[in-house]
């Protein structure tokens, strides 16, 4: 055979076996056939028995935990093929990465969920999650509707924060959830009305927060809710009328705030709280008639805030409180007309506030406080008559500032008061015309302050004042006639004024003062015709006796010669008759 003939014979063999070679397997490719021609084990194209491009068990087209795409064992293209726990922190931010969650019964880590747009009703892939051992974090995803998918989920090791998702409308799906060992956050989600469910949740180890939800009408489903280990925070819902919710709550690990929900009527349902653990603030609530959901309250280990509650009447459901540790404070209510409510506080440990009260007409149930730890302020409450409430006060250790109050005319309830510790500033009060009140006071560690009470005739009150360590001030009176009530006064600390006492007549009850440890200004006293009650006064640095029309200049003079004084002496402009 020639040679050339026999080399066409032998490719021609080799190319059979080739052919013979790739079509001998039991699987096909190319269609349904029992043989597969593509050089693989594994079926690629269509439905063969271990086909890739579909959810048969051993898919490995896409990406899902514990796949590896290139075996032929594991399915990636659906769901998991077995269910199970999900390893550690899984972050969400596309439908791809939540499709992938499918078949996990419980996430090791944290889930967070964030940044989702339109076209997701729910969250359908995590039907089979019981358990998030981390946080479950639902944050920004303003196309998400509900959380449809969750209602097998039972625990969350972490906090639950579900925050700024515009379309939201219902978290119904939450309603199994029994334990939340973090916080329960629902933040800034505009289109929730409700919680839409009654809730199985018993127990939240952390705060939980209701914050600018501005279409939540009320607050419900959570009665089963026994222990709450921080503090619960209803803040700016603009809508919110209602706290329906809540009946199971008797303790609060931190404080209690309900703040600025201009529409919200009342919270019966906390009735049963009789412990909280921080601060109470009941503060902006426009509607808010009364706080009777306080009603068990004994009491309250930080601040009390009572304030901007345009339309509170009274506070009568603080009926039961009994101690305040920080302060209390009770301001712009405008149409409060009593504290009667308080009359078991015994004690305040840091400052009692009550200001800008319009309506407010006594303090009298303020009648059991027998402890102030702090500032006394009573500052323009316009109807405010008296302070009889305020009779069980025997030392006052802070300052004490009884301020623009139009309708006061005497402070007999500081009757009981003998020292006072800090400053005492009683000013601008129109109608006060006693201070026969102070007439068991005999000192004051800061300053004494009277300025501008303009119907105050004389200061009797001070009979037993022996010792100001602070400055004197008795200024812009103008119907003072004289200071007898200060004959018991023998010291003062860093200066005595006497200024712009239009019918001031005599210094006479300064004669048993014996010394200033500052200086001394007597001016502007129209009438004065009289300074003979300091003679012999010490002084430690300035005196400046001028300007007063009535005073015979010349008799300034001689009494300021009998003075002591360590430093300048400015005794001029006196311009009145020495006849």
């Amino acid at each position: 055979m020639p040679k050339t003939r026999s080399l066409m014979i032998l490719a021609l063999a080799l190319g059979l076996l080739t052919s013979a070679c790739t079509g001998a397997f039991s699987d096909d490719d190319d269609d349904a056939g029992s043989d597969d021609d593509d050089l693989s084990v594994d079926d690629d194209d269509s439905t063969a028995v271990d086909n890739d491009d579909s959810s048969a068990p051993d898919d490995d087209d896409s990406v899902s935990p514990g796949d590896d795409d290139s075996a032929t064992s594991d399915d990636d293209d659906s769901a998991a093929s077995e269910h199970g726990p999900c390893a550690g922190d899984v972050l969400v931010t596309t439908f791809g990465q939540l499709a992938a969650l499918g078949g996990c019964e419980s996430i090791d880590g944290s889930l967070t969920i964030e940044g989702l747009g339109s076209g997701m009703a729910g969250l359908p892939t995590l039907s089979d999650v019981a358990a998030i051992e981390g946080s479950l974090n639902i944050l920004n995803n303003s196309g998400l509707e509900t959380l449809d998918g969750l209602e097998a989920l039972r625990s969350v090791g972490g906090s639950v924060v579900i925050q700024n998702n515009a379309a939201l409308n219902s978290t119904i799906a939450l309603s199994g959830v029994l334990t939340i060992s973090g916080d329960f956050f629902l933040t800034e989600n505009g289109a929730l009305e409700g919680l839409g469910a009654s809730f199985a949740l018993s127990s939240v180890g952390g705060r939980l927060e209701f914050t600018e939800n501005r279409a939540l009408l009320a607050i419900d489903g959570l009665d089963l809710l026994a222990d709450l280990g921080g503090g619960l925070f209803i803040d700016s819902n603009d809508d919110l009328v209602s706290i329906n919710g809540l009946t199971g709550l008797t303790q609060i690990g931190g404080g209690l705030s309900v703040v600025y929900n201009p529409a919200i009527e009342g919270f019966d349902s906390l009735s049963g709280v009789v412990s909280i653990g921080g601060d109470l603030l009941i503060e902006g609530n426009l509607q808010l008639l009364d706080v009777d959901g306080l009603s068990s309250l004994l009491s309250v280990p930080g601040n009390v805030r009572l304030q901007d509650n345009i339309s509170l009447l009274h506070v009568d459901g603080l009926a039961s409180l009994q101690s305040v540790v920080g302060e209390l404070k009770i301001e712009d209510n405008i149409e409060q007309v009593d504290v009667d409510g308080l009359a078991n506080l015994t004690s305040i440990g840091g400052n009692l506030d009550i200001t800008d009260n319009i309506s407010l007409i006594d303090i009298d149930g303020l009648g059991s406080l027998s402890y102030l730890g702090g500032d006394l302020l009573i500052h323009q409450n316009d109807p405010l008559a008296t302070l009889d409430g305020l009779g069980g006060l025997t030392q006052l250790v802070g300052l004490v500032s009884i301020f623009g109050n139009d309708a006061l005319t005497q402070i007999d309830g500081l009757s009981s008061v003998t020292y006072v510790v800090g400053t005492l500033h009683i000013a601008s009060n129109q109608a006060l015309e006693s201070i026969q009140g102070l007439s068991s006071l005999e000192g004051v560690g800061g300053s004494l302050t009277m300025d501008a009470n303009n119907s105050l005739a004389n200061v009797d009150g001070f009979v037993l004042l022996r010792s100001v360590s602070g400055a004197l001030t008795v200024s812009n009176h103008l119907q003072l006639v004289d200071v007898d009530g200060l004959a018991a006064l023998e010291t003062v600390g860093f200066g005595l004024f006497l200024i712009d006492n239009p019918a001031l007549e005599h210094l006479n009850g300064l004669a048993t003062l014996g010394a200033v440890a500052g200086s001394a200004v007597f001016e502007r006293n129209n009438v004065m015709n009289s300074v003979a009650g300091l003679t012999g006064l010490q002084l430690q640095n300035n005196l400046q006796l001028r300007f007063n029309d009535g005073l015979c200049q010349s008799h300034a003079e001689q009494v300021a010669s009998t003075m002591h004084v360590g430093g300048s002496s400015d005794v001029s402009s006196n311009s009145g008759s020495c006849q």
